[in-house]
């Protein structure tokens, strides 16, 4: 399971801290919405953002989805 939790979500960018239920990691994801990169700084096991935060955070962007404060998305691996 991932878990997501909003830092800050505006114009210019979508940032979250995320969590795996495993106790493998954690970091912040950014997605800067005006350059449409996503970046994320933390534990190596998020380093290159499984599919599904990836999918989470540039699909939400591109459809104009608001995300919630926190939540639980899927499972890895």
């Amino acid at each position: 399971m991932i878990r997501f939790t909003k830092i800050v979500d505006n114009d210019e960018v979508r940032t979250y801290r995320v969590t795996d239920g495993k106790g493998n990691g954690s970091g912040i994801t950014s997605y800067d919405k005006l350059k449409k990169e996503l970046s994320y700084v933390g534990d190596p096991f998020f380093e290159h953002a499984p599919i599904k935060v990836r999918t989470t955070m540039e699909e939400s962007v591109e459809r104009g989805i608001e995300l919630p404060d926190k939540f639980t998305y899927g499972a890895i691996g």
